[in-house]
């Protein structure tokens, strides 16, 4: 019995061991694959509505990730921690200026097919992202 007892432990150690396998290759695979390109969201300052002499001037972005952004072929995804009323996203050709993309997003998440407006082909784009209590900005190659 007692030999029975210890191959039952390693069946179900290794079942388990061997169960969470596969879930932990796929998370390295996804964020690994080449076709990805996170993009580096920065903040900007945003000028107080209420300024007045002597009060700081400037509020100052919070230091937390409120909203993510990642290009997988042609489609941008855009993540919002929670839904996030009225951001408006801003997608322009870093070279020419030219806005490109608007889009007033009012979910928690959305997802632009990039090959309906921009042009393929290594170009640089911005991609702003604001509200009217926070903006973020970057960069990203297409």
């Amino acid at each position: 019995m007692n030999k029975f007892k210890k191959v039952l432990s390693v069946i179900a150690f290794t079942t388990l061991i061997m169960g969470q396998f596969p879930a932990y290759a796929y998370a390295i695979s996804k964020n690994n694959d080449n076709n990805v390109q996170d993009i580096a969201l920065y903040a900007k300052p945003i000028k107080s509505t209420t300024e007045k002499p002597g009060n700081g001037g400037v509020l100052r972005m919070p230091l937390k990730q409120i909203v993510s952004a990642s290009v997988c072929n042609n489609i941008l995804t855009i993540s919002f921690i929670s839904s996030t009323p009225n951001a408006t996203i801003t997608i322009s050709n870093e070279l020419t200026g030219e806005v490109e993309y608007t889009e007033v997003c009012n979910a928690e998440s959305t997802t632009i097919n990039l090959s309906m407006f921009v042009e393929e082909g290594n170009n640089t784009y911005t991609i702003n992202i604001s509200t009217s209590s926070w903006e973020r900005y970057g960069e990203f190659n297409y």
